[in-house]
């Protein structure tokens, strides 16, 4: 691939991946706001065939009025690692309690934070590279 054809790759793809990195982080932040804690128990495993086949657990709780939820909790897994009747914590906002989360970093964060690198990156490096030639 040419230096001219890298460039420009870098130039359209990065500042697309770290918008859409960033639009992403900032939808997470705001459910992470006004989300609720608790914890449930995993009642089942829902799985999505393709390739790879994805895992997500199906999780029972009470929300804040008491009220029992069984809802699958995002994000789909690769490894069912999910282990019926073990406990999780989870999160999920008031007004929608079937908006379920597991209360991971990694599982909340870690797509965010690897489009943000993707996007930010090679901006980066292709602007300290013409700074560096400016000299």
């Amino acid at each position: 691939m040419g230096q001219t054809v890298r460039k420009w790759v870098i130039l359209l793809i990065s500042p697309v991946m770290l918008l859409a990195g960033l639009g992403f982080s900032y939808m997470t932040y705001s459910f992470t706001q006004t989300a609720v804690k608790t914890t449930a128990e995993i009642v089942s495993v829902q799985s999505r065939q393709g390739d790879p086949v994805l895992y997500r657990p199906i999780v029972r709780f009470l929300d804040l009025s008491e009220t029992e939820v069984s809802v699958p909790a995002s994000p789909y897994a690769s490894e069912n690692t999910f282990v019926i009747g073990s406990k999780v914590n989870i999160i999920y906002t008031i007004d929608e309690p079937t908006e379920v989360w597991i209360d991971d970093w990694l599982k909340l964060w870690g797509a965010n934070v690897l489009m943000l690198a993707l996007g930010g990156v090679p901006l980066l490096v292709w602007a300290y590279s013409r700074l560096r030639r400016r000299k």
